[in-house]
């Protein structure tokens, strides 16, 4: 099991993201960064990070993006990604829950990927997990994270129904 204290030394590069603007009406028409969502989500990956004694993220490795967790198209989340891979040393992709990072399983772990090769953890901060990679194994944790995204695919697809649903009703 990894645990916060063996992540001392990387450098984290921190995901958030937000599905609609519905999720902030009041916010509407602000930049990203100054949406209360997206403020809470970076207060509790900073928290978590203060409090396991965690280096905290530079203004340019945090990465915002407005878009459905089940789109595989996410150019932001892809950005991200690819700065964690790029970047020297060892470093950490955070996300303040697994659910912000993935809602359907098949694209959700496609994209753990290129970190789990390039020796990346997934620290999911309100989830208390840390994935494995290639170099350090976790099946445990990576079973967890699988299970996780699994019930965030099945969240977004009730959601979805029900929404439907409700519309069919209204037309009807």
């Amino acid at each position: 099991m990894i645990y916060p204290s063996d992540l001392k030394g990387f450098k984290p590069v921190v995901y958030l993201r937000i599905s609609s603007d519905e999720q902030g009406p009041q916010d509407k028409g602000k930049p990203l960064e100054k949406r209360q969502a997206m403020v809470n989500q970076l207060a509790k990956v900073k928290r978590y990070l203060k409090d396991n004694g965690l280096p905290m993220p530079k203004p340019e490795n945090i990465h915002y993006e407005l878009a459905s967790g089940g789109d595989p198209t996410r150019p932001v989340l892809k950005r991200a990604i690819q700065q964690a891979v790029d970047m020297k040393g060892k470093r950490m992709f955070v996300v303040a829950e697994l659910s912000r990072f993935a809602r359907r399983i098949r694209y959700g772990m496609k994209d753990t990927i290129p970190l789990f090769e390039n020796d990346i953890p997934l620290v999911a901060t309100d989830d208390q997990m840390i994935t494995g990679t290639k170099n350090n194994p976790q099946a445990q944790q990576d079973i967890m994270m699988g299970i996780a995204i699994a019930l965030a695919t099945g969240e977004r697809e009730k959601l979805r129904q029900r929404v439907r649903s409700s519309i069919e009703t209204k037309t009807a």
